[in-house]
């Protein structure tokens, strides 16, 4: 029914004829609902339903009908197009009420196909896909990546097997590109207002067709699995998730201890032109090849609200001997040529990071061990704020990314440079970060920034450590003590006094280094994350 002309029919047999009393079953999560019933062809029968607080919450009304021997025809119908029908769950004759017990937890899977449409309800925003899906025990945390109304599904369950148990959730779907589909689950109750709220884990990614992870669900409490879509009114026509618990021993056998690692990187800049574009650079480290996408983003960024934004970026990639091995304008259009040499769009749309606007660009790339550079302009010469970002496509590979640095012209409010990166694995990775500004000008760089600060915020945005003038500590946050003799004996100390460093130990998460000047100063500086091992 939803919000058209359609209509849903129940069909009722072998009943005692005469008047009976119905209970209809449904869920409104909006104020109040309107539908008409029918008895076998007869004048629709206006009813009202009240809201039941959430589209997870059943509720029930009671109205009476008269039904004849044999088959009878229940059609509802929505009488106010354009306005929302009720959800509808089931009818039931001579019951006072709907209750809905949890699906039971069981030791052997569970599958549950689904859809998603328009006539779904909505959340607010949905978690960051990190690449990193959750294990028992947990090992990555939520961050909310935006406030876009998304429709989703929910499915919920209860632990019944007497001890807290590993769950496996496994979404498999055949949606692909704007179609994607993401699943994330919950302990005790979901918000749709504040999705992190409860939340125990997530797939991690959007990547198609399978979306395994796995969650802690304690003895007797209720798990929700939600399954929402990535791009608002993308829907997904078809999905399975399967539900199964691990009952091989009365605790949940802990994962193999995974070395953590720096991935999903991104810098945020005015990009200018000359020597003041943006440039990103990284390694690949180990004995294996890394598969990455590379972004430029400028258009998206208008939607939070930012100025400026760059209205059409392009990206390049060089190699260490500075050799242009890949480019891109426009992700929709694949440039072929150097490492390039097939059409990319479909497995931009299959990573689950495609960009959301056709204009911004984007790379995948299989890269061997060795160093690396992104490069992001305006299309004719074009200014702008904008953004490039690396993903790891295949975190499980003999290979990292590391020594994420970016090079950018810093200027003053929304101009100044914020650089992101995320910590992958169970275990603390310690980093050292550098703000590096007048070092620059051995180097032929013309205004480089005399005297760069540096803050490093965690995921809710919390400042957690900040420095300025690497030589002189300052004790706060995540930093305890004096950290002179650690930056030196790192091997990356700035060569210069006026520069900023912090070394920290960090959990699995999210994280922001901010670069500003002292005073408001401008200039080209370099922001640096080093992996420490």
């Amino acid at each position: 029914m939803g919000n058209n002309s359609g209509t849903l029919q129940f069909f009722i047999g072998n009943v005692v004829p005469g008047r009976q009393s119905m209970t209809i079953c449904y869920t409104n999560g909006d104020s109040v609902r309107y539908a008409s019933l029918s008895v076998n062809g007869n004048q629709g029968i206006p009813l009202t339903f009240p809201s039941t607080g959430s589209f997870q919450t059943v509720g029930s009304i009671q109205t009476n009908v008269v039904l004849n021997t044999g088959c009878n025809t229940l059609e509802f119908s929505n009488p106010i197009v354009g306005s929302w029908a009720p959800d509808f769950d089931r009818i039931q004759f001579n019951c006072p009420a709907c209750t809905l017990p949890p699906t039971p937890i069981t030791c052997t899977p569970q599958s549950f196909p689904g859809s998603i449409a328009g006539s779904d309800p909505t959340q607010t925003g949905r978690p960051v896909r990190n690449g990193v899906p959750q294990t028992c025990p947990p090992s990555t945390v939520c961050q909310i990546f935006d406030t876009t109304p998304l429709h989703y599904d929910a499915y919920t369950f209860t632990n019944t097997t007497g001890s807290t148990q590993c769950v496996t959730i496994d979404t498999n779907t055949p949606c692909t590109g704007n179609n994607v589909i993401f699943t994330a689950a919950y302990l005790g109750t979901f918000n749709p207002a504040n999705i992190c709220t409860n939340w125990i884990g997530d797939s991690g990614s959007s990547t198609v067709p399978e979306q395994a992870f796995h969650v802690q669900v304690p003895a007797g409490q209720t798990l929700i699995v939600v399954v929402s879509e990535v791009t608002a009114g993308g829907g997904c026509p078809s999905y399975t998730v399967t539900i199964t618990a691990n009952c091989q021993s009365p605790s949940p056998t802990p994962t193999p201890t995974a070395a953590a690692v720096l991935g999903n990187v991104s810098t945020r800049s005015l990009v200018q032109t000359g020597d003041n574009v943006m440039i990103g650079g990284f390694i690949v480290q180990g004995t294996q090849p890394k598969r990455v996408i590379l972004r430029a983003i400028g258009p998206e960024l208008n939607q939070y609200g930012l100025p400026n934004a760059m209205a059409n970026p392009t990206l390049e990639l060089h190699n260490a001997n500075g050799a242009l091995i890949a480019s891109n304008d426009n992700w929709q259009t694949t440039i072929i040529g150097g490492i390039i040499t097939s059409n990319q769009v479909q497995d931009i749309q299959n990573s689950g990071h495609a960009p959301r606007d056709a204009r911004e660009s984007a790379i995948i790339a299989d890269l061997p061990p060795g160093n690396y550079t992104g490069i992001v302009r305006g299309v004719n010469n074009t200014m702008g704020v904008a953004l490039v970002e690396a993903y790891d496509l295949n975190p499980n590979v003999d290979s990292i990314l590391a020594n994420l640095s970016t090079r950018a012209s810093v200027q003053t409010g929304d101009n100044i440079m914020i650089g992101g990166f995320i910590v992958q694995g169970n275990q603390p990775k310690r980093v050292i970060l550098r703000a590096i500004g007048p070092e620059l000008s051995q180097y032929g760089v013309p205004n480089p920034m005399a005297n760069p600060t540096l803050e490093l915020h965690d995921g809710p945005g919390a400042l957690i450590a900040s420095n300025n003038d690497w030589q002189q500590t300052i004790i706060g946050g995540i930093i305890t003590q004096n950290q002179v003799q650690d930056i030196q004996n790192s091997g990356h100390a700035p060569t210069d006094a006026r520069e900023s460093a912090i070394i920290a130990t960090l959990l699995p998460g999210n994280y922001t280094a901010i670069m500003r000047g002292v005073d408001n100063t401008t200039g080209v500086a370099l922001v640096e994350v080093y992996d420490l091992h």
